[in-house]
């Protein structure tokens, strides 16, 4: 017998019901209710890892929820990226990682497997890495414009050391030579230790770097510091003029920024939920602390800021690729 329209209706009713506690209970779960990986596309030590770590274990007690680093180093950093950006897109699978990989990245590696500026979702800023400009103590100048000076008068002859060509120190590099008019020759490392051995060496002239790398040579009195990249002086010297002095049209990107990151359809609301445990995080005084002893100045920011601030710097440097005619990496 079949039964009748209005009737079924009604059982459907009391059925749903009975049935929309439990479903709204599982629909308004807290996030996250399991451990969270969070990736980092370099070894273990260097400074990306241990910021990433005091973050983790800081996140791992404001949700009491494991937040598990680990570290997928390869390829520049790519291999991270593209392991992220093919994750689920539920919060599960963070990145890590300075804001090369979306302000840079995809002008150098056009055909890499992931392009963080359309694959992933940046959620929240950790801090930035002012750089120094230094050069050997032997150098023939003391100085910003002394070394530009010494540039015109020898074109094509001043090398500058960077860890990466795909790195914000070689970006640094490239725009201080455009702002002055003078050429500079780029030589990339693989990593500042071996930049700074050469420049203590004087096998280059000039290194972009970040400060604790150059300080112990600085305290030696091996090395000397010229200027730092960041829009204004730093705390930790205050006699050392920033670039920005000498021209004001430096811009703001020359700094490397440690920022969280996530695949692109994760849901506004898990990145918000991301984005204020991430806040409190940077917040606190035991991250303060490893981040200021590791050259990073805590900074937070809202994931408008940090989207705004990365499509800025996405700019500049296509600037900077077509002007020098950068050949990128196939």
């Amino acid at each position: 017998m079949t039964m009748p329209l209005n009737r079924r209706a009604a059982l459907l009713a009391i059925t749903l019901l009975c049935l929309s506690p439990a479903v709204h209970a599982t629909d308004t779960k807290t996030y996250p209710d399991r451990p969270v990986r969070l990736l980092v596309g370099y070894a273990p030590g260097g400074t990306a890892d241990v910021a990433a770590r005091a973050v983790a274990k800081e996140l791992s007690v404001i949700w009491k929820e494991s937040v598990v680093v680990e570290n997928r180093p390869g390829a520049d950093g790519l291999l991270a990226v593209t392991t992220v950006a093919r994750a689920a897109p539920d919060g599960y699978t963070l990145l890590s990682a300075p804001s090369n990989i979306w302000s840079i990245f995809p002008h150098m590696y056009p055909k890499a497997p992931a392009n963080a500026a359309h694959d992933l979702a940046p959620v929240g800023t950790i801090g930035y890495g002012p750089l120094v400009i230094a050069a050997n103590v032997k150098a023939p100048f003391h100085t910003l414009p002394e070394l530009v000076k010494y540039a015109k008068a020898n074109p094509g002859k001043v090398t500058f050391g960077v860890p990466g060509a795909a790195s914000v120190h070689r970006m640094a590099g490239e725009k201080l030579a455009m702002l002055a008019n003078v050429k500079m020759i780029n030589v990339p490392y693989k990593g500042s230790a071996l930049a700074v051995q050469d420049l203590a060496g004087g096998r280059i002239d000039i290194i972009y770097a970040a400060l604790p790398s150059v300080l112990p040579l600085v305290q030696l009195g091996k090395i000397r510091i010229l200027a730092v990249t960041s829009p204004q002086r730093i705390q930790e010297l205050p006699n050392v003029p920033s670039v920005k002095e000498f021209y004001p049209n430096w811009g703001n990107a020359f700094s490397t920024y440690h920022g969280i990151y996530v695949p692109v359809a994760t849901p506004r609301k898990i990145i918000d939920t991301i984005n204020a445990a991430l806040e409190k995080a940077v917040d606190s005084a035991t991250v303060k602390k490893v981040l200021s002893i590791n050259g990073i100045v805590p900074k937070a920011s809202s994931t408008d800021e940090f989207k705004a601030f990365l499509d800025d710097n996405y700019k500049e440097f296509a600037q900077i690729f077509e002007q020098v005619k950068i050949n990128p990496t196939q």
